[in-house]
């Protein structure tokens, strides 16, 4: 029916573990604070809501920040409930996936797609676009995303935001996702 809500697309917190030129000037972490409280409540009413939402949906955790990283996403993922009709998609930077994706396995479990946000085909490349990233790191973190895809079948994705200094690395970001079993590799313009 066309009144159902079928997606949500939740933008409660910009706290992120990088400070990419693309996206803001410094770094921006909510631990405490209003943006802090607010977020948590947020993410309180959205669960709440969830739990008794009985129609078919798709949750996506992850805009203006890393889901990851953000304590109030990693609160909304650790309460969320685990229902047959949930589907959640994630966006981040990867860079901490290995770490708190156990702690997440609700949403794991039902991810029907995973992105993860690289501006770097390179290791120069990548730790001069994704601040505060080391190449060694997020090539750790795709191959744990890649078998996490195998156990759970989710959809890989690339994000790869075109620019003046890594454009050149086109083709080099599509035999990343083909080293790391990704299904798909976008190209966005900045």
């Amino acid at each position: 029916q066309p009144e159902r809500i079928q997606y949500l697309r939740l933008a409660i917190d910009d706290s992120c573990n990088l400070r990419c030129p693309s996206c803001r000037k410094g770094m921006i972490f909510h631990k405490e604070g209003s943006a802090y409280n607010l977020g948590i409540r947020l993410a309180d009413k959205i669960n709440d809501w969830l739990y008794r939402y009985q129609h078919p949906i798709q949750v996506h955790i992850g805009s203006g920040g890393d889901p990851f990283a953000s304590h109030v996403y990693r609160h909304f993922m650790e309460q969320t409930p685990e229902r047959d009709n949930i589907k959640y998609s994630i966006l981040t930077n990867g860079l901490m996936f290995k770490e708190f994706h156990k702690r997440v396995p609700y949403v794991i479990r039902n991810l029907k797609e995973l992105g993860v946000s690289i501006d770097g085909a390179t290791k120069d490349t990548y730790e001069k676009l994704r601040l505060g990233g080391r190449w060694d790191k997020i090539n750790a973190e795709l191959q744990a995303i890649s078998e996490q895809k195998q156990q759970h079948g989710f959809t890989f994705v690339l994000h790869f935001v075109i620019q003046e200094k890594n454009y050149h690395e086109m083709e080099d970001m599509l035999a990343l996702g083909r080293q790391y079993g990704a299904d798909r590799v976008y190209f966005n313009r900045m």
